[in-house]
């Protein structure tokens, strides 16, 4: 097993019951196996105190308007910067289940401006890849079954998102794979591609 110096910022985006959790816990494990240190993130991260008003008004327990929810969820993150910034420091490598691209097509959907989102996540740590797992909508509705929360319950919605999520991904060129198909064909894929570019 080798030892690497370099360590990176990895992010798994999608929509809801794309896959997101399972690909992140199969890349860290196959970045140990390559002889990487890691580390799995997650946003939100509930366990903060912004995170349980998060997890609050997601399963519709409190109301915000869209621009304080969106302004939490950017909190939830910058909470998390010096512990991320840390982490790199360290040589661990993360893979963070969600980071700051999701509030773009999230935003966008609620009818919130592109800049002003992205304006609240500007000097947070940035990614080396940016992975987009997609799936169609009614495939998000089918997995997650009755138990949905205020973005999971509506395919109009998460229609819009996911077309947010294809632009962006050809806009910052992400690594794009077909959530539709297995566990193993996705995260063979995901590896695929980025062992690709850590070798360029």
């Amino acid at each position: 097993m080798q030892t690497h110096l370099k360590s990176w910022l990895i992010v798994i985006e999608g929509i809801d019951q794309s896959g997101k959790s399972t690909q992140a816990e199969l890349l860290c494990k196959r970045f140990e196996g390559e002889g990487y240190r890691t580390k799995m993130l997650s946003f939100p991260n509930y366990k903060t105190r912004i995170g349980k008003l998060i997890r609050a008004f997601l399963h519709g327990e409190i109301e915000y308007p869209a621009q304080v929810r969106h302004m939490l969820l950017s909190v939830n993150r910058w909470e998390m910067k010096a512990e991320i910034e840390k982490y790199l420091q360290s040589g661990l490598t993360l893979v963070c289940n969600r980071y700051y691209h999701s509030n773009i097509p999230y935003g966008v959907a609620n009818g919130l401006n592109r800049r002003w989102l992205e304006s609240l996540d500007e000097g947070l740590p940035k990614p080396a890849f940016v992975i987009l797992i997609d799936v169609k909508p009614k495939t998000s509705l089918a997995r997650k079954g009755t138990n949905r929360d205020i973005h999971e319950r509506d395919l109009k919605f998460l229609s819009e998102v996911r077309k947010q999520y294809l632009i962006l991904a050809k806009e910052d060129n992400w690594i794009v794979v077909n959530g539709e198909n297995s566990i193993e064909k996705v995260s063979k894929e995901i590896w695929k591609a980025i062992a690709k570019k850590l070798k360029t």
